[in-house]
């Protein structure tokens, strides 16, 4: 891709950012049971999706070394004393 393409989808992609910025400035009143906090909708939209790649990452993590554990063969430990 050539460098001015590039440069004219980043201007475009900024632009695009800065209008959801502009248009998500009103505060808002996130309630869960007893506790209230009051913040702007952007920073609200930003730390819903932050937790969202973040759970999904873990999750990612967590089933592909379940997954290599599986094809090496390893199982998970038993008990070899004898009593149950």
């Amino acid at each position: 891709m050539s460098l001015k393409i590039r440069y004219w989808i980043l201007i475009a992609a900024t632009a695009l950012i800065l209008v959801v910025l502009l248009q998500n400035i009103e505060q808002v009143t996130l309630q869960v049971l007893f506790w209230s906090i009051s913040m702007s909708l952007i920073v609200l939209v930003l730390l819903v999706l932050l937790l969202g790649f973040a759970l999904g990452y873990v999750s990612h993590v967590l089933f592909a070394r379940r997954r290599a554990g599986s094809q090496r063969g390893e199982t998970s430990p038993k008990n070899t004393t004898g009593t149950a």
